[in-house]
């Protein structure tokens, strides 16, 4: 009796295990999963750690519903209320593309992309600031997608927009000083341009500088370099970010609102940044 009692336990277990994998194919995607999610959150952390002035918080795991990553971002880097969903599909994208020092694709990653579709799982992203909070869900399919096209088949203009907007967003507070009339950052032709409009000269920071132009460089490599090194060992990606989206170039511009010719300088991404 407590042989038959036993058998039929066995197969209920033994049902509701297979059961619990039919979604992902009657194979072993979900444990695989687990393990790629383990690697890659392990790798991730590692980073996260090494960029405390960038992240406040950090986490990856595997649950019922998704695979979960969830980051808090610190304000010093840039306005979390301004990020769309654009521009944080293509860093996933880039991400996705990033090559090994043997120079192929990440294997956990693909790995992992090839099993969240085999078990019909998402990619959940949930960023915070403060009281600010970013969400964005890719399933399966749509991860393929970003890791399959080529970058340069992506939305890269309207995502490059963005960026430029987050830059706006740390650059206004260095670069609009006492007696600037106007201020602007945006994306424009392979390049980030921050434009700020001061009535004249005199009333600029180069007002007693006699030659501006190595001046202002050295205003931009200072305050750029400043704000970069807040995102540590993430650093390295936001520079291929933003070369992968085509931005070649950092541009500090002045304009005087008396038609006075004023100075424009450059930084390169992949070379000064």
């Amino acid at each position: 009796m407590r042989k038959t009692i036993f058998k039929k336990l066995c197969a209920i277990v033994l049902t509701m295990t297979t059961l619990s994998f039919a979604a992902c194919t009657g194979d072993n995607a979900l444990m695989n999963l687990g393990t790629d999610v383990d690697i890659i959150s392990q790798s991730l952390d590692s980073v996260a750690k090494g960029s405390p002035k960038a992240l406040n918080s950090f986490s990856m795991k595997l649950t019922d519903e998704a695979v979960k990553l969830e980051a808090g971002i610190d304000p010093g880097v840039f306005d979390l209320s301004l990020l769309e969903p654009a521009l944080a599909e293509f860093a996933i994208a880039s991400y996705e593309h990033a090559l090994t020092p043997d120079g192929n694709r990440n294997a956990e990653v693909a790995d992992m992309i090839n099993n969240l579709a085999k078990c019909e799982l998402p990619l959940s992203v949930s960023l915070t600031q403060g009281a600010t909070k970013f969400d964005q869900t890719l399933d399966g399919a749509r991860l393929k997608t970003l890791f399959k096209e080529s970058l340069t088949n992506l939305n890269r203009t309207t995502a490059a927009s963005n960026a430029a907007q987050l830059t706006g967003s740390w650059a206004e507070k260095v670069f609009k000083t006492e007696g600037a009339s106007d201020f602007e950052c945006a994306y424009s032709t392979n390049r980030i341009v921050i434009t700020v409009t001061y009535p004249n000269a005199a009333a600029s920071p180069l007002k007693d500088v006699a030659n501006p132009t190595p001046a202002l460089k050295g205003i931009l490599a200072d305050a750029a370099e400043a704000h970069y090194s807040l995102y540590g060992e993430l650093r390295g990606a936001v520079t291929t970010l933003m070369m992968d989206l085509g931005v070649k170039e950092l541009r500090l511009t002045y304009k005087y609102a008396d038609g006075k010719p004023a100075p424009s300088v450059r930084l390169e991404w992949g070379k000064d940044l």
